[in-house]
């Protein structure tokens, strides 16, 4: 390998990059069959720049986390299906059926449904939505919501 230093050139650093080696001379940079840079890269030029990494680090490890909640969850919900021993899988809230109807003057009537006032949702027993159902702390969130007309 032909590295290109001259004999007075001490190397100070060696750091490696992939399966090239990066070789710092007192001026000089050089990359391994390249040719000679004669300005420093700015990450090692820098310290400062190891800070701008912080929030893309802090965006991946939510996500992984998230990811990691979300499988844990779902993993849980497959085993409770599989296995009714380990607990119910589905749930289901009560409610009303409370109409809005909206008027004139931007005002708005509620009624109770006459056709069929009261009704069961049915909801699963977790943090996210399995199988197309929403879980059971959401849909007791908002089963007093009116439903508009």
């Amino acid at each position: 390998m032909n590295w290109a230093l001259a004999p007075e050139d001490s190397v100070h650093l060696r750091i490696i990059f992939g399966a090239q080696y990066l070789l710092r001379g007192p001026t000089t940079f050089y990359f391994c069959n390249s040719n000679p840079m004669t300005t420093p890269p700015t990450a090692f030029a820098d310290s400062s720049s190891s800070f701008s990494h912080i929030p893309r680090r802090i965006f991946f490890a939510a996500l992984a986390l998230f990811l990691l909640v979300y499988l844990g969850d779902f993993l849980w919900f497959q085993v409770r299906v599989h296995y009714p021993a380990a607990g119910p899988t589905t749930s289901s809230v009560h409610r009303y059926r409370l109409l809005a109807i909206p008027l004139k003057n931007n005002k708005v009537e509620y009624q109770l449904d006459s056709q069929k006032p009261e009704e069961d949702l049915p909801c699963v027993r977790s943090l996210f939505s399995h199988a197309g159902i929403r879980p059971c702390w959401y849909v007791t969130r908002h089963a007093k919501d009116p439903i508009s007309m």
